[in-house]
């Protein structure tokens, strides 16, 4: 089975398929406030870090939503994961992206 792995930036036409998948996300991580608040905006603001698997048949048989994060200090020293975990990840991410601040390489 050939398979196929775009983003949708590659692919906008395919927004409402990738995210009208079944969710199978556990219970417990529908009901965290913050992930709630961020996780939509991945798709409409991030759109290059969805990404999305297509099978011989054109069906969307996976995807994935990462978010960049920007972990090294601004004179390049590392810097570590945030403590708070996916919470403190997301909210990050969209602070950086609100002030423009990129990840470095």
């Amino acid at each position: 089975m050939e398979l196929k792995v775009w983003s949708l930036v590659e692919r906008p036409e395919m927004r409402e398929r990738v995210l009208g998948m079944a969710d199978t996300w556990p219970e417990f991580t529908r009901q965290d406030p913050v992930g709630n608040a961020h996780y939509g905006r991945i798709a409409r603001e991030l759109p290059e870090h969805v990404l999305f698997t297509e099978d011989g048949h054109g069906e969307v048989v996976a995807h994935a939503h990462s978010v960049p994060l920007a972990l090294a200090g601004e004179d390049g020293t590392p810097g570590e994961l945030p403590a708070r975990g996916w919470d403190e990840m997301l909210v990050r991410a969209f602070t950086d992206l609100r002030y423009g601040t990129v990840p470095k390489d």
